[in-house]
């Protein structure tokens, strides 16, 4: 299929991508919300989400470079015992790479899945969210900046 985005062929379900690390799993595509996709390990590791972008495109380029450096999941551990903190609202990251698939480039980033995705609870409940819910989610966004 075509993403309503582009004219780029969306990435099947069950496309399997080779993260650059050494040491790091294949993961294999599950699942999509826009360009956010669930990921399965192709071998044992951590539940992730893949980010996926046109390689020429900027915004992920500037993410992937941000998690390479700061998010990777000894950075958080260290940082978070350095502060005293037990969470951290930011996800570890788990590998990236490029991918081609109908002859276009592709680049995503694997980082973990901490749990439902924020959009399908938001459709769920009837596009609007409780006021409790609003302020704990505005909460976990400034404390992680503010960390």
């Amino acid at each position: 299929s075509v993403s309503p985005l582009d004219e780029r062929p969306e990435l099947p379900v069950s496309e399997r991508l080779e993260m650059l690390q050494p040491d790091s799993s294949p993961v294999e595509r599950v699942g999509a919300y826009t360009s956010d996709n669930t990921a399965k390990p192709v071998g044992p590791d951590t539940p992730s989400v893949i980010k996926v972008e046109p390689h020429q495109n900027g915004p992920l380029f500037v993410e992937m470079n941000f998690y390479v450096r700061s998010a990777k999941p000894s950075l958080i551990e260290e940082w978070k015992q350095q502060k005293g903190l037990t969470h951290l609202g930011l996800s570890p990251y788990h590998g990236s790479g490029s991918h081609v698939y109908l002859g276009e480039r592709y680049r995503f980033i694997v980082i973990e899945r901490f749990g439902p995705d924020l959009n399908k609870l938001f459709l769920q409940s009837n596009r609007r969210f409780h006021l409790k819910t609003v302020l704990y989610l505005g909460i976990q966004i400034v404390s992680c900046y503010v960390q």
